[in-house]
């Protein structure tokens, strides 16, 4: 496949992990996981509501490195 390292983008999103391939309307994708930090979440939480986790998914073009889908 021709289009952009998958390894050098997913550098640009610091927390980012790369976890695979996918097609999304006929464009070949790369997935990014970004996940927030614990101590990040910490922060935010009130006395009433508590953040434990919060994850996203991006798929991005491998030819142009632009967000597909979310």
């Amino acid at each position: 496949m021709k289009g952009l390292d998958l390894q050098l983008t997913a550098r640009l999103f610091a927390d980012s992990v790369c976890v695979g391939e996918r097609s999304v309307d006929g464009e070949d994708c790369f997935v990014l996981k970004v996940e927030a930090e614990a101590s990040s979440l910490r922060v935010r939480n009130s006395g009433s509501v508590e953040i434990i986790r919060h994850t996203m998914w991006g798929c991005f073009s491998q030819q142009t490195g632009l967000l597909v889908q979310c």
